[in-house]
């Protein structure tokens, strides 16, 4: 049974016998206490870089699919960018540091559905002028996403877990000193030392 008591906001993350609620192949656990879950943490990444957006930029809002940004009589456009500047028409998307080409390509598109929706046009992707996110947001239980200022509109977040390091680095350790002592056993065995 996982001692980790979970978090209310994931519920999957409440059950006490799914490992890595349930995702074993984005997540890992090492600990047993907290799965290391990029869906989870970037949920909070991307959640936490929406309320510093919408607190710091006037007409900032995050969440709404285009067709309610751009108040279209019809809602078959599903394209929901991270973060929106409505007064100065600018667009930016949220993603983890190895998904730069991803972010960039997604961004494009958004802003060609913008310019061909909207008549007034001027759609661009958001700069480092124009919105600074925080660089570095805690998420919880030694972790912590380092964030980078946008770059072609696309905001980057690398995700550290200090505890799980902390771990791996314990194992690195007794695994090099179980090596060593193995090794220097063998060898004095070979060369005939008591």
């Amino acid at each position: 049974m996982d001692t980790f008591q979970g978090n209310q906001e994931y519920p999957l993350s409440l059950h006490k016998y799914l490992y890595c609620q349930a995702n074993p192949v984005n997540c890992a656990d090492p600990s047993g206490q907290d799965p290391l879950s990029a869906l989870i943490n970037g949920r909070l990444v991307h959640k936490r870089i929406a309320e510093d957006f919408t607190a710091k930029v006037p007409g900032g809002i995050s969440g709404p699919s285009i067709s309610t940004i751009l108040a279209l009589p019809f809602t078959q456009i599903a394209l929901f960018p991270d973060l929106v500047d409505t007064r100065n028409k600018k667009l930016y998307e949220v993603k983890p540091i190895l998904s730069y080409p991803l972010g960039v390509a997604q961004l494009a598109g958004y802003i060609a559905v913008f310019n061909y929706f909207d008549p007034q046009k001027g759609w661009t992707a958001g700069t480092r002028f124009d919105y600074r996110p925080p660089d570095k947001i805690y998420l919880g239980l030694g972790t912590w996403a380092y964030v980078h200022p946008p770059s072609a509109g696309v905001i980057l977040y690398d995700v550290v877990d200090v505890p799980s390091l902390s771990l791996v680095a314990i194992g690195v350790a007794l695994t090099a000193d179980v090596i060593t002592t193995v090794g220097v056993a063998t060898l004095n065995s070979f060369m005939g030392a008591p």
